[in-house]
């Protein structure tokens, strides 16, 4: 029963992702997991820490039509490098 419970929620979010055209990218007091791996992926590819940001809302709007909540500052980045 918890492995439908866990499948329910996921395909409620994948649901809402779908329907609206903004991201959340900001939970309970922090970035979501997501928003953390792609960024720390871009650094890891030696994207500037200046243009994560700008890479990855331009990646979403042109491909899927979508714009994010809010995305970390540069300060943030860095501390995920460490």
């Amino acid at each position: 029963m918890p492995e439908l419970k866990e499948k329910n929620k996921e395909l409620q979010q994948l649901t809402c992702l779908l329907e609206d055209d903004t991201i959340s990218t900001f939970e309970d007091g922090k970035y979501v997991d997501e928003v953390q791996e792609v960024i720390m992926e871009l650094l890891a590819m030696n994207v500037s820490m200046s243009k994560v940001n700008e890479v990855i809302q331009t990646v979403l709007k042109k491909l899927a039509g979508k714009s994010l909540s809010r995305l970390p500052s540069k300060a943030v980045h860095s501390r995920l490098l460490v």
